[in-house]
């Protein structure tokens, strides 16, 4: 049986959604490979397994195919997922501010960047 609707399939959706997660997957891929640099890790440094902590609010069933992605095409890497709901994850960058613990924040929603614009 299948899963999705006839329409969904007959419309071509299935190819554009397939499109979408290959974009969504190489920004990830993008936004990480940025905060390794932004670290200053080189290939010299990276020897040993970089771990990467991300703070998001992304559901986990999301995250595990960006890990996977990532690791794959960055060997080297590792991830630390560090979810919680958008306020929790919030308020706890906004309390380490002057001593930042996550490398990369992901997946919080707009009002989120802007509390943390006004903060500082």
């Amino acid at each position: 049986m299948c899963e999705k609707p006839l329409e969904f399939i007959a419309t071509g959706q299935g190819a554009k959604e397939t499109m979408i997660r290959k974009h969504i997957a190489g920004l990830a891929a993008a936004v990480f490979a940025g905060a390794l640099s932004l670290a200053g890790l080189s290939g010299a440094q990276a020897q040993q397994k970089t771990r990467i902590t991300v703070y998001t609010a992304l559901e986990n069933e999301q995250l595990g195919p960006y890990k996977t992605a990532f690791e794959a095409d960055n060997p080297d890497v590792e991830i630390a997922w560090v979810r919680d709901s958008t306020g929790v994850i919030t308020a706890r960058f906004l309390a380490e501010k002057d001593n930042p613990r996550a490398d990369v924040i992901w997946g919080l929603a707009a009002t989120s960047l802007i509390a943390f614009k006004q903060q500082g």
